[in-house]
């Protein structure tokens, strides 16, 4: 359990900690014998000089008593556990001071209670029985903290806990009224659905009812915040600025990392899943980009398991980043008035879905541009070695089952048939050796084609550089783009 989860275990038995005014008479009236047999326990159960364990500190931090934790004699759960057990196997009374304490003894303890069915029933049925708030707060407490989906017993707790949210207090009680929180599977729902309405996280929406930050920040927090996901994955109320913001809240934590690993699916579809018809602006999709990559890696070269879908939509604004790259960069690096007709072809390649993926390599004069122009994280590569001109670039494109490399200035565009031949360029190194690209090693380009003529000689003869690198691009796809589409 997290330190955080002990100041939730010491809200849950302090008198107050939910914020109403329901100090009822049994949390006023706890007698001078039980106040003296816990305090008894507490010397028996844990020698002084040894360390408070992490559950005994979780509490204690929950009891807002870490001071006290670290200077007292603190209760042993693990033997806590044991006696528990061992009364309720032998169907032997529990003082109310043990069940509250067995609370905490679901999953954390050697015994943990909910690892034995029968075992955990009875518990259940006990607290229950009581109808004691400082039961109810720390079962609905460790609860809410100790989560984990795969632990045991979690359906039967779950009722438990349903069930005693009108006696812990009116946090409790109002978190299972607005969004039947303890409830199973509805519960992450209920609150993830609230989250994206409201436009705040679920541990926001549980602070604002009164819970301290480590109940609100438990374990349970996790599948809220994946069904919040899910639902923003879903919705289409959401602005593309608010979706970015509202994924950014739900799913990172302030050094921008994921909360848990297990959140890597929805984030993305989160992010992604809405723009599969529709891209948004490029502002917003440029920040996307970053925000995606730099959580999860490129795609290009990392993997994305489970994310099949959002995979394509990123993909195919990173191929359309890399033409980008290469036809904006190399523009403003050295304009040249034929450029325009390299742009037309590529868009068009682009846009009938020849080119399967794209990436820029660029020169020192084209990398500081390509900064400026899309931001510090937008990924490419640059030159290692090789002679290459000031301003020179190469776009590498996966067409079909070959590799183009496309040239800036007087280059020309090469292809090799087979990419996963030896000696072909591989897409997306870091760094690539310029003469390799020219040449390959090993395995010479099957085709080099100059950029001229511009345009056909006469009407009906096919003489444009267009229309010999469009023949082999459709050999290696299949595609057919009419001529007057990309000339």
């Amino acid at each position: 359990m997290a330190d955080g989860e002990e100041s939730d275990r010491q809200d849950t038995d302090k008198d107050g900690g939910d914020g109403s005014d329901e100090h009822h008479a049994d949390d006023r009236q706890i007698g001078l014998r039980e106040a003296i047999g816990d305090l008894l326990a507490r010397h028996r159960h844990a020698p002084a000089s040894s360390p408070p364990s992490e559950l005994t500190r979780t509490v204690a931090l929950l009891d807002g008593v870490e001071a006290y934790v670290s200077e007292s004699p603190k209760k042993d759960y693990d033997v806590i556990a044991s006696q528990i057990a061992s009364c309720l196997a032998a169907r032997d009374r529990i003082a109310q001071r043990n069940l509250r304490d067995g609370a905490w003894c679901m999953w954390k303890t050697k015994p943990a209670l909910a690892e034995d069915a029968p075992i955990l029933s009875e518990f259940l049925r006990r607290c229950q029985a009581e109808n004691d708030k400082r039961i109810a707060r720390n079962l609905l407490s460790a609860y809410l903290t100790q989560w984990q989906d795969d632990r045991p017993g979690l359906n039967e707790i779950s009722v438990a806990c349903t069930s005693l949210a009108g006696v812990a207090g009116h946090q409790y009680s109002e978190a299972q009224c607005r969004y039947r929180l303890f409830s199973l599977p509805s519960g992450p729902v209920e609150l993830g659905r609230a989250a994206v309405q409201q436009r705040r996280a679920p541990p926001t929406l549980l602070a604002e009812l009164g819970f301290s930050d480590s109940i609100a920040r438990g374990g349970f927090s996790l599948p809220c915040t994946r069904a919040a996901l899910e639902t923003a994955g879903e919705t289409k109320e959401l602005s593309p600025r608010e979706r970015l913001d509202l994924v950014r809240d739900l799913a990172l934590l302030p050094d921008g990392t994921l909360i848990n690993q297990t959140l890597s699916v929805p984030f993305a579809n989160a992010l992604l899943m809405p723009y599969s018809a529709k891209s948004p602006t490029e502002d917003i999709k440029q920040e996307t980009i970053n925000l995606v990559t730099r959580v999860l890696g490129d795609p290009r070269t990392n993997s994305w398991i489970g994310m099949d879908q959002a995979r394509r939509v990123l993909l195919r604004w990173l191929t359309r980043l890399a033409l980008s790259q290469f036809l904006d960069v190399v523009e403003a690096v050295n304009p040249d008035p034929n450029w325009k007709y390299r742009r037309r072809f590529w868009e068009a390649m682009n846009e009938e879905e020849a080119i399967l993926g794209a990436w820029a390599v660029l020169s020192s004069e084209g990398e500081a541009e390509a900064r400026r122009r899309f931001g510090l994280d937008t990924p490419f590569a640059t030159f290692h070695r090789g002679y290459v001109q000031s301003g020179h670039a190469v776009l590498l494109m996966q067409i079909g089952p070959g590799i183009c490399a496309e040239w800036s200035f007087s280059g020309k565009c090469r292809f090799w048939a087979d990419s996963s031949r030896q000696g072909a360029p591989k897409m997306y190194e870091k760094s690539y050796d310029a003469d390799f690209l020219r040449k390959g090693r090993s395995y010479a380009p099957v085709l080099e084609v100059v950029h001229s003529p511009h345009r056909d000689s006469r009407s009906g003869v096919e003489t444009a550089w267009q229309h010999k690198v469009y023949r082999r691009i459709s050999g290696m796809t299949g595609i057919r783009v009419p001529s007057d589409r990309y000339m």
